[in-house]
């Protein structure tokens, strides 16, 4: 069945649309995306948590890592938990 424009087809979109939609595969839990400040917030408390004065040190090595393997997004994630780190002391 193919769709014949309309006028009302042709209306202006809003300046920033909703959401779309989409259908996820069955068997995977949907997963919402946290800002990614909100993210490396968290990680690096867990890290002062479990490293305590050395968390900057291992945050450092991740960082790294990622770097070494040419991994962006989760080196801009390391970057930013590194900061966050240096921030808090």
């Amino acid at each position: 069945m193919s769709h014949a424009p309309i006028e009302d087809d042709t209306r202006r979109l809003p300046a920033t649309p909703a959401p779309r939609s989409f259908d996820r595969p069955a068997g995977r839990p949907f997963r919402r995306i946290s800002p990614p400040g909100a993210v490396a917030e968290r990680v690096a408390l867990g890290m002062i948590a479990r490293h305590g004065a050395d968390a900057a040190r291992e945050a450092t090595i991740h960082l790294n890592r990622m770097i070494d393997r040419g991994d962006l997004a989760a080196r801009d994630l390391w970057a930013c938990v590194v900061h966050v780190i240096h921030e808090r002391r």
